[in-house]
C-alpha cells in the first residue's frame, strides 16, 4: 500500500540579484505552473490560460528539471516576462488507484471553491490545524466508467489523514490540484471529499 503522500509546502525565497523590492500596484495573486531548468531555477511561469512568460529575476528552489504548480504572486511586465514577488507550492500529485490501497483515510476539511484549468482540477480546502506534525493527502483514483448518456467519467475521492497530535484550533486555507493529463478522453471527473458537513461531490 502506497504511504499517502504528504503535500509540500515551501516557501521559494528570490535571490535578490536585479530585482526591485518596490512592490507595483498590478500585481496578480493565481494558481500557476512554474518550469525549473537544470540549474535548480525557475526559467518561466505557465499561467492558467495557457501562456508562458520568462522570469526577469534569478529565482532558485530546490527542485531540477520539472514543472510544478504552484501558487505565485507576481506581475506581467511585458507581452513575454514576468517578476516573481513569492511562490508556495501545493498539492498536485497524480492519483493513485484504489486497488493500492488497503485503507483510506478521509478526515473532513471545508469546501471552499473548485475549478478547472492549467490542465488541473483545482480545489480550495480549509483545514482544521493546531500546526502539530504532517497532514498527509493524495488522490484517490476509484474507477472510470460510463454513465446511461454515454458520458465517460473518471471517478475520485480525496484522501486526508490528519495526525493524532494535531488539534483543530485555527482554519489553514490551501489548494489542491488533481492533474488531468490522463484523463483527457473522459468527459467529466467526479471528486468525493469528506466535509465537516458530509461528502461534498464536485464535478467539472
Amino acid at each position: 500500500m502506497p504511504i499517502l503522500l504528504a503535500t509540500i509546502i515551501m516557501l521559494l525565497q528570490a535571490c535578490s540579484k536585479g530585482s526591485n523590492t518596490d512592490e507595483p500596484t498590478e500585481i496578480w495573486q493565481s494558481l500557476i505552473s512554474v518550469t525549473i531548468g537544470p540549474n535548480k531555477t525557475i526559467e518561466s511561469i505557465i499561467t492558467d490560460n495557457g501562456k508562458t512568460w520568462i522570469v526577469t529575476q534569478e529565482f532558485t528552489t530546490e527542485f531540477v528539471d520539472t514543472t510544478i504548480r504552484c501558487l505565485a504572486k507576481y506581475k506581467l511586465l511585458d507581452n513575454s516576462s514576468a517578476h516573481i514577488y513569492s511562490l508556495k507550492s501545493v498539492f498536485a500529485n497524480t492519483p493513485v488507484k484504489a486497488s493500492s490501497y488497503k485503507e483510506k483515510h478521509t478526515d473532513p476539511v471545508k469546501f471552499t471553491s473548485a475549478w478547472k484549468g492549467g490542465g488541473y482540477l483545482n480545489l480550495g480546502l480549509i483545514l482544521m490545524t493546531h500546526g502539530e506534525g504532517t497532514h498527509k493527502f493524495a488522490f484517490c483514483e476509484d474507477s472510470i466508467a460510463t454513465n446511461n448518456a454515454g458520458q465517460k467519467i473518471a471517478y475520485f475521492t480525496f484522501l486526508h489523514q490528519k495526525p493524532v497530535e494535531d488539534t483543530e484550533d485555527y482554519s489553514e486555507t490551501r489548494y489542491f490540484c488533481l492533474p488531468l493529463k490522463n484523463y483527457l478522453d473522459c468527459d467529466s471527473v467526479k471528486i468525493n471529499i469528506n466535509t465537516y458537513s458530509g461528502i461534498k461531490i464536485v464535478q467539472r
